[in-house]
């Protein structure tokens, strides 16, 4: 392990294409073992941009780290593994290669099911670059079946069939009289 930590980068491969071959066979007590001796920091390392790694070793490394973190189970639930990988930036790695636009979608897919599986991606809300926004959600007014965006709540409807003004209204978006059925309704985006 600590050849694949500080090796030469042809080592570092080297040592990273053993422990996710191991993580293949291995039974729970071993990978934990491999796992007290560095195999999540070489993984975690096999991914920072200096080593420039091709899709094929990436793919192999996200399997490696399949086979590490499925030992606690999936997102949601205590994993001291996930958090290992997180806090040695492994998850940023992860998500800075799946941005690349040279990606393979077979790579890209394998980033995306392992981040969902373990980190609850889905979940996350980002304000600014910060963790932690809140979800928007447009009501829906029930009399007219459209959104109401909180532009002054949802608009008095008991008279939107006609118009007060050369504006119109939902209805009747151009303030026209015709002999349309007004009844209808109309979904707006």
């Amino acid at each position: 392990m600590n050849a694949g930590m500080y090796g030469a980068i042809g080592v570092k491969k080297e040592a990273a294409w053993c422990i996710c071959n191991a993580m293949a066979d291995a039974i729970t007590q071993q990978k934990k073992s491999l796992v007290e001796h560095g195999a999540i920091e070489v993984l975690a390392g096999m991914l920072k941009p200096q080593h420039n790694i091709k899709e094929s070793a990436l793919v192999l490394v996200i399997e490696g780290l399949e086979g590490i973190l499925g030992i606690y189970g999936k997102a949601g639930s205590m994993n001291p593994y996930a958090d290992m990988f997180e806090e040695l930036e492994g998850l940023d790695h992860l998500e800075r290669i799946q941005a690349d636009e040279n990606l393979s979608e077979d790579a890209y897919n394998a980033i995306i099911m392992l981040m969902r599986k373990y980190y609850d991606t889905d979940d996350i809300i980002y304000n600014n670059g910060e963790e932690g926004g809140e979800l928007l959600t447009a009501k829906i007014d029930t009399n007219t079946n459209q959104f109401a965006f909180g532009v002054g709540g949802i608009n008095n409807t008991k008279n939107n069939n006609t118009s007060n003004n050369n504006f119109g209204n939902r209805n009747n978006p151009f303030g026209c009289s015709n002999n349309m059925n007004n009844n209808r309704q109309i979904y707006q985006f």
